[in-house]
């Protein structure tokens, strides 16, 4: 998990700093600030309970801003090899997730930061993958399948339309 956090630390760093520059408040959520890395271990390839798919897949920020409400932003990075692609990924079992908390009534939004200080987002009852993987182990990292979603689909967050996707709210 430390490394997982190392290498996505920076892009929820920035990602926070821009939805506090919209007049955002913004509260870290998410399994890397409630998980021991010992209880991480444990758990971390057992891919069948929805209780641990929800302790592990929770999204990472609570954000609230009194004209829009709160909601939840499950913040996702790429790496600088994928900058140029066509495609995010994200683990299957976070979007399923995501989709369960948004059918509850809810509100998630799923936010790629695709290069530094590029985000892109959209809620997560409206994403559709355009493949997943259904084979455990397929990738490095969580070796857990994977779902891709077209970049194209997403909106762009630029200094004033992240109001305009957060107010599309599902």
């Amino acid at each position: 998990m430390q490394d997982r956090i190392k290498v996505s630390e920076p892009s929820v760093s920035r990602l926070i700093s821009f939805l506090k520059d919209k007049g955002f408040t913004v509260c870290r959520a998410g399994q890397e600030n409630w998980l021991s890395p010992k209880l991480h271990e444990q758990i971390r390839y057992i891919h069948d309970n929805t209780t641990i798919d929800l302790i592990r897949y929770f999204p990472d920020l609570v954000v609230y801003r009194i004209d829009i409400g709160c909601f939840l932003v499950q913040a996702k990075s790429t790496t600088p090899k994928y900058y140029d692609g066509n495609n995010f990924s994200i683990e299957t079992a976070c979007l399923a997730v995501d989709k369960k908390l948004s059918d509850i009534g809810v509100r998630v939004l799923i936010v790629f930061e695709n290069c530094p200080n590029e985000f892109y987002g959209e809620w997560a009852n409206k994403i559709k993958p355009i493949y997943e993987t259904t084979k455990t182990g397929a990738f490095d990292g969580s070796r857990t399948p994977m779902s891709l979603v077209e970049k194209t689909s997403m909106l762009e967050l630029k200094d004033k339309e992240p109001v305009r996707v957060v107010k599309g709210s599902s």
